[in-house]
C-alpha cells in the first residue's frame, strides 16, 4: 500500500484540508470574488476593445488580427449575430491576402494601413493600404 493511500494519511490530509479552509476563510474570499467578477468581466471587454483599437490604429498588422481573434471571442458571448457571423469571414479574408495577394500582404505587414471612419450613419472601419489609396 503507498504511504499516501494509508487510512492515516488520508485522515491528515483530510484535517489539514479541513483546517485551512476554515481558517483561510476560503469561502468568504470565494464569494467575494463572486461579487467583484461582473466588474472583472467589464473590465475584460472593454480592454478587449481598446486593445483591438490601438492594435488597429498603430498600424501593426500581426496585432490587429490577434486583437481582432480576442474581440470574437465577445461578439460570441454577447450574441451579436451579425459580428459573429461575419468575423471570422473578415479574419480569414485577411490572413487569405499572405498567399493570394502576397504584394498586399506586405504593405499591410509594413504598417502601410490607413484606418478610415465610413460616414456617421455606418459604423465601420476600413482598412487600406497606402498603395491602394
Amino acid at each position: 500500500m503507498n504511504q499516501s493511500t494509508r487510512p492515516a494519511s488520508v485522515q491528515r490530509a483530510n484535517a489539514h484540508l479541513l483546517h485551512t479552509l476554515t481558517q483561510e476563510n476560503v469561502m468568504k474570499r470565494l464569494q467575494d470574488w463572486k461579487e467583484k467578477r461582473p466588474r472583472m468581466n467589464y473590465l475584460h471587454r472593454v480592454e478587449t476593445i481598446l486593445y483591438f483599437v490601438a492594435a488597429s490604429w498603430n498600424a501593426d498588422l500581426h496585432l490587429h488580427l490577434q486583437a481582432g481573434e480576442a474581440l470574437s471571442k465577445l461578439f460570441f458571448a454577447m450574441d451579436r449575430l451579425k459580428y459573429k457571423r461575419l468575423w471570422p469571414r473578415y479574419i480569414a479574408d485577411i490572413h487569405s491576402l499572405k498567399t493570394d495577394h502576397p504584394d498586399t500582404w506586405r504593405e499591410l505587414e509594413e504598417g502601410n494601413i490607413s484606418m478610415t471612419k465610413a460616414p456617421s450613419h455606418s459604423r465601420q472601419l476600413v482598412l487600406t493600404t497606402h498603395a491602394s489609396s
